[in-house]
């Protein structure tokens, strides 16, 4: 806890040491001026936590002093605590408006001195807890900060793949052809959903719709990844294509019980990606990329 005490009075200093190593607070600073409290408000490497200013000092008054440091972006919410020997309203008044937080008056009294930095030290220690939060929200919003249209690994499982890992396993496979169904899972409106939620949102929803997507997919082998814009790109390997109409309808089922807040409700459309049957590994990886690289859905119905 950092506190700065101004007053012009080395007496009043001296009580004001006396009594911050009584109350346990160390790390204080004293000035007998405004313009030295604000040399060294200038030179700190770190904020003061608490302010401590005198309402008659010689030069810049207590009241001016306040108003000039309040003006700073690091001090528009630190506790300024103002000590003074007067009862006049007017005075108080000034020093409210300038933007005092409270005030201690001389000659001090042990336990209203006491009580009044303490209430000054928890308003700061307040305000550092709900910056740290502040910092940490912005922290988190950055790292799931996403493009609309950009992939990234869901968590939902061994059938989930990053899209570069989709296509890769297709470009692998032994040369030959294969029975494959190619379908998509797509948000209809993804990008008024994007714009209506925070970026972490918009993750979390389609971390959810992943999830969920692998638990309602066949039992037959299939992979799946998120291309972006709200997208999914699967594979069902082998002769028996999934139903897409009852794949949807799970799916719909779904959706009825979620949803961001304050956004529109989640529209899903599943369809093909081609009526074709059969694939090698490189046709189908050219077919999804194909279809990933379209800037919106083909406005098909689902099919089987």
């Amino acid at each position: 806890m950092r506190i700065l005490a101004v007053d012009d009075d080395p007496v009043i200093l001296k009580i004001l040491s006396l009594s911050f190593a009584q109350f346990g607070y160390e790390d204080v600073r004293f000035a007998s001026s405004g313009e030295e409290a604000l040399e060294m408000i200038e030179a700190a490497a770190d904020p003061f936590d608490v302010l401590l200013f005198d309402i008659m000092l010689p030069g810049i008054s207590g009241v001016e002093l306040c108003r000039t440091v309040r003006a700073q972006d690091a001090y528009r919410a630190t506790p300024i605590v103002m000590i003074t020997a007067s009862r006049a309203h007017d005075i108080m008044e000034q020093a409210f408006h300038a933007g005092a937080t409270d005030f201690v008056n001389k000659p001090f009294d042990g336990l209203e001195l006491g009580s009044r930095i303490k209430l000054a030290v928890l308003l700061s220690d307040s305000l550092r807890r709900e910056r740290q939060a502040r910092h940490e929200m912005a922290d988190l919003a950055r790292l799931t900060a996403i493009a609309f249209d950009e992939p990234f690994k869901v968590s939902a499982g061994p059938a989930a793949l990053e899209l570069s890992e989709f296509e890769n396993a297709l470009l692998r496979k032994p040369d030959g052809l294969f029975a494959m169904t190619l379908f998509s899972v797509d948000i209809e409106n993804a990008q008024k959903l994007y714009r209506k939620t925070s970026a972490a949102q918009f993750r979390r929803l389609i971390e959810d719709l992943a999830q969920h997507l692998s638990s309602v997919l066949p039992s037959v082998p299939t992979r799946f990844a998120h291309a972006g814009k709200g997208r999914f790109v699967c594979i069902t390997d082998g002769r028996t294509a999934p139903d897409l109409v009852a794949l949807h309808a799970r799916l719909d089922q779904w959706v009825q019980t979620t949803g961001a807040e304050n956004a529109p409700p989640l529209s899903l459309v599943v369809e093909k990606i081609s009526a074709q049957k059969l694939w090698s590994g490189r046709s189908a990886a050219a077919a999804v990329s194909d279809f990933v690289a379209q800037p919106s859905r083909r406005a098909l119905l689902p099919t089987r």
